[in-house]
């Protein structure tokens, strides 16, 4: 079982005791927030209270099991309370802990932790997200992928950039525990379930666990790994400025969003997804357990396909995975060859963006590319494969089409390709044509693809279409977990 823990079982000591985790940021309180934006990636959510602001607020959150455990010993023995509690509870394999005054602007880093295989976890005690950022009030030194030492602003003085902690954390529940276990030891902790001392001056806190895990891997220990995220996915605060600044972050994501699909509540929508298929629903480079992944998002998934794969290989891979009886609508080659996973004959979106066959033929004079220039996509897109060095072939194939002056151009395509279209030939062009098919606006699509914060599915926000980034199959497969009851078949 896969489960969430929110903990917010501190005592707000420089919030004038009011719990941060209940003030309210955009409509509902912090940890609520959550609850919405996490929650639905996981089996089961927890909120920990302490045992002193349970009588107030164990109901004050929705959509979550609410537990009480006694703290004061700093936040990693609360985390570890909290965990064996859980694991009586529900018997939990994997905990995803975020503090409960932590406020999440968007989705991503709760889908990137559900998202994680088994095997990312093989050689660490867990993952902590973690951005780039400048003068971090807590940051990492690592070692490759491992955390060697935590470090903070406060104690260890300021830096100008660092990999700062996100406060959120994914591990397997068996070895946390294990591993904290044995620092609550080595601090001289009694592990007696009700025991509170009154000297706090060597707290558990868990960053510094991190880095008595990596000083003690020659006791079996295993360390820590750290993972990025974008910067600016959550916000904390201590003073009553800081959560007025945090309350303007929110109320700005939710106004406009820059047509990103994280940051609006995907249980509200009702209108179609579209989806990219290579790198999202499916990975043509995957392994076996990666092939029934994709094999598992093909059959999870509902809406249209709009790929920049071609025909044949997008036809093949539905006809070996799709197993549904829905119809699915597919639009090929960036969009202008459409078929569906019931008939795989071919009809065109267009004729406008054909390329002229004496422009394939320029192609083909240039060495390089001897043998290898593929017309396909109905004559809209030239294929040069398979290539190496494709920077400096990529401007031999804009000196083959200069002869045509700026009708054409040519870009760097998948891991071996150039491909050559015509000008504005892309998925946004497509989706225009795709949305006056069916008859669909922009606020009625959501696009999910892998490249749609930097790459070539980027500039279909342009339409006012909301777009939602997925980095692999695997963060794919989160999402549709969570969605599959919601996502509405066309």
């Amino acid at each position: 079982m896969d489960v969430l823990l929110i903990l917010a079982a501190g005592k707000a000591s420089r919030f004038g005791g009011y719990p941060k985790a209940f003030c309210m940021i955009d409509g509902s309180c912090a940890a609520q927030r959550t609850v919405r934006l996490g929650g639905r990636y996981f089996d089961r959510t927890y909120l920990v209270l302490n045992s002193e602001t349970w009588p107030a607020y164990h109901d004050a959150v929705q959509g979550c099991r609410t537990l009480a455990i006694r703290t004061g010993q700093g936040d990693a023995h609360s985390f570890l309370r909290a965990a064996r509690r859980i694991r009586e509870d529900c018997g939990a394999d994997r905990i995803t802990l975020c503090w409960g005054d932590t406020v999440y602007l968007d989705d991503a880093a709760f889908r990137k932790a559900a998202s994680l295989p088994g095997t990312a976890f093989a050689d660490c005690a867990g993952i902590s997200f973690a951005s780039e950022d400048p003068q971090p009030y807590a940051w990492y030194e690592t070692d490759g992928p491992f955390i060697r030492c935590s470090r903070f602003r406060s104690r260890d003085g300021a830096v100008d950039r660092g990999l700062h902690d996100q406060s959120l954390f994914t591990f397997p529940a068996d070895t946390i525990c294990r591993q904290l276990e044995q620092y609550m030891t080595a601090l001289g902790y009694r592990d007696e379930e009700d025991y509170i001392s009154g000297d706090v001056s060597n707290e558990m806190k868990l960053l510094d666990a991190f880095t008595y895990f990596y000083g003690n891997r020659h006791r079996g220990l295993l360390p820590m790994k750290v993972m990025l995220l974008a910067p600016g996915t959550s916000c904390s605060f201590n003073t009553a400025e800081e959560l007025e600044a945090v309350r303007e972050k929110a109320a700005r994501a939710a106004a406009d969003g820059s047509g990103r699909a994280d940051l609006f509540d995907p249980e509200g929508f009702r209108g179609t997804y579209v989806f990219d298929l290579d790198g999202t629903l499916w990975d043509e480079r995957a392994d076996d357990r990666g092939k029934e992944v994709g094999e598992e998002n093909l059959n999870l998934f509902r809406g249209i396909i709009l790929s920049g794969n071609s025909y044949e290989h997008v036809r093949d891979v539905f006809r070996r995975c799709y197993h549904q009886d829905a119809v699915v609508d597919i639009y090929s080659d960036f969009g202008n060859v459409h078929f569906t996973s019931a008939d795989g004959t071919v009809d065109v979106l267009t004729e406008a963006y054909r390329v002229e066959p004496a422009a394939a033929a320029a192609l083909e004079n240039v060495p390089a590319f001897r043998g290898k220039v593929r017309v396909r996509g109905e004559g809209c897109v030239v294929t040069v494969k398979p290539l190496e060095n494709r920077e400096a072939l990529l401007q031999q194939a804009h000196e083959a089409l200069s002869a045509f002056g700026d009708r054409y151009e040519a870009k760097i395509a998948g891991h071996t390709s150039i491909d050559v279209t015509v000008k504005g030939y892309d998925k946004k062009t497509m989706l225009r044509e795709i949305m006056k098919k069916h008859g669909l606006k922009a606020e009625d699509i959501v696009y999910v693809g892998n490249e749609t914060e930097k790459g070539a599915e980027a500039n279909i926000r342009e339409l006012g279409v909301k777009t939602l980034q997925v980095d692999d199959i695997y963060e794919c497969r989160a999402l549709l977990k969570a969605l599959h009851s919601r996502i509405r078949p066309e």
